[in-house]
């Protein structure tokens, strides 16, 4: 890939790329091979730009600006490549999430009331097995 510096207006494109590259290192979102090609796909449509006559530092920022900045894109890739669900989860780790408890007791007592008959089997097995556990450790 041959470099593409402008002298003349003292833009160097290698500078604003690594400088790019460094903004999305700096997010600790993305890992190195991440980064990697991303400044590959900037660099090619930097160049494409040139070809159809923008000057190298028109290109690339309106390149950069198409994007977003380096911090939103970090984000929205590890969105998207969040190794399980935890990861991308907000709130505390591994605690209880107070919300989520109080909808799973909504959904409970909703089930409950519309399958009376299974609720009433579930019920009761689960007290059965309970006095028989207590009577069993007395």
């Amino acid at each position: 890939m041959k470099k593409s510096n402008n002298k003349s207006s003292g833009f160097e494109l290698d500078k604003a790329v690594s400088e790019w590259s460094r903004l999305l290192q700096k997010g600790g979102n993305l890992d190195d091979t991440a980064i990697a090609e991303l400044e590959s796909h900037l660099r090619d449509e930097v160049e494409d730009r040139v070809r159809q006559g923008e000057t190298p530092e028109a290109a690339f920022r309106e390149a950069t600006s198409s994007v977003e900045k380096a911090e939103a894109v970090g984000r929205e890739y590890r969105k998207i490549h969040a190794r399980h669900h935890r990861a991308s989860r907000p709130g505390p780790v591994g605690g209880i999430f107070p919300g989520l408890l109080l909808n799973s007791i909504k959904i409970a007592f909703r089930k409950m009331r519309r399958q009376k008959g299974y609720s009433l089997i579930t019920v009761s097995g689960l007290a059965l097995g309970i006095a028989a556990s207590t009577l069993i450790l007395i």
